[in-house]
């Protein structure tokens, strides 16, 4: 009859309140504790409508890491040298798929989408297509680079482990720089970044979800990118009744956003619900949405699950 919502910060504290059945349900829990709590029957880890990134800025203020950053072959070098496996695995730790999309692969066991992919790690060709971006760029060596990303240690891991493969791999220097939420919004809006950590969570199950976000005139797109094809690709996408055709017109609008790069994919995220065998009606779902309506407590199996 009733539903007590508790709002609290700390996912320390919140894993306490579940594991001594104050709480029914959390959403999150602490990300060092994921690989421990995953043995357990009531963590229930799904597919989720989202994925982490790296946006590229394509429209630089300083000349030198504007022709460096908007050479494709960088782009797609940076790409490919990256790890997205070991993130997952030493980072992230949530159990995530490494990305080679924008939008998450798992979408298309819901709609008639064939998510197009870039291509798995390649070390060597990443060094390949560096060294020919420098040889036409007529540069001798590349320009020192910024990885810009909120507080947050999650994200300080990731961008060192970054930090620490381009440079190992393709003998780049990257500086990191950690901002407060609002200042890292702030200089993503204005373009005062070189790389920044970013991410994006679909409000529906539909590729242009993600797709849109890029359009040359989106106030999210935080990239600079621009593309007169891209934008009409879109356009009609959005304009297309036929469900069929629809669904070509935007697999064909992400293999050039692909093509084109502005974003670096790292990894598709998952749920990270922990929920007790006595409530009923929850579902893992791809929004990770539970109304409530549906949710309720079975309180026979509640007894005698806390009696044992």
């Amino acid at each position: 009859k009733t539903i007590d919502i508790l709002f609290v910060e700390d996912r320390t504290t919140r894993l306490k309140l579940y594991l001594t059945c104050v709480l029914d349900w959390i959403d999150v829990v602490p990300p060092q504790l994921i690989a421990d709590l995953k043995a357990r029957q009531d963590f229930r880890s799904a597919p989720y409508l989202g994925t982490y990134f790296y946006r590229i800025n394509m429209k630089n203020k300083d000349p030198k890491k504007k022709r460096f950053l908007g050479h494709p072959k960088v782009r797609h070098a940076l790409y490919l040298a990256m790890n997205r496996a070991e993130i997952c695995e030493h980072v992230a730790k949530t159990g995530p798929e490494p990305a080679r999309s924008l939008t998450p692969r798992k979408i298309s066991s819901s709609i008639e989408y064939n998510v197009p992919m870039l291509p798995e790690r390649d070390v060597k060709r990443a060094r390949e297509l560096l060294q020919e971006a420098l040889a036409e760029l007529k540069m001798d060596r590349a320009p020192s680079l910024r990885i810009l990303y909120n507080t947050n240690e999650q994200h300080k891991s990731i961008a060192k482990v970054l930090q620490d493969t381009w440079s190992k791999t393709l003998d780049l220097s990257f500086k990191l720089e950690n901002q407060d939420w609002q200042s890292y919004l702030e200089k993503q809006n204005l373009l005062d970044y070189d790389i920044c950590r970013s991410g994006w969570i679909g409000d529906c199950v539909d590729p242009l979800a993600f797709l849109d976000l890029f359009l040359s005139d989106n106030s999210g797109n935080r990239t600079g990118y621009a593309s007169s094809l891209y934008d009409s690709l879109i356009h009609r996408a959005q304009e297309e009744a036929d469900s069929d055709k629809r669904f070509r017109i935007l697999e064909e609008a992400e293999k050039l956003l692909l093509k084109d790069l502005p974003i670096l994919p790292i990894y598709h995220h998952v749920t990270q619900n922990m929920v007790r065998p006595w409530v009923k009606g929850f579902y893992d779902n791809l929004q990770n949405v539970h109304p409530m309506k549906f949710v309720s407590v079975d309180k026979k199996i509640k007894a005698a699950t806390r009696k044992r």
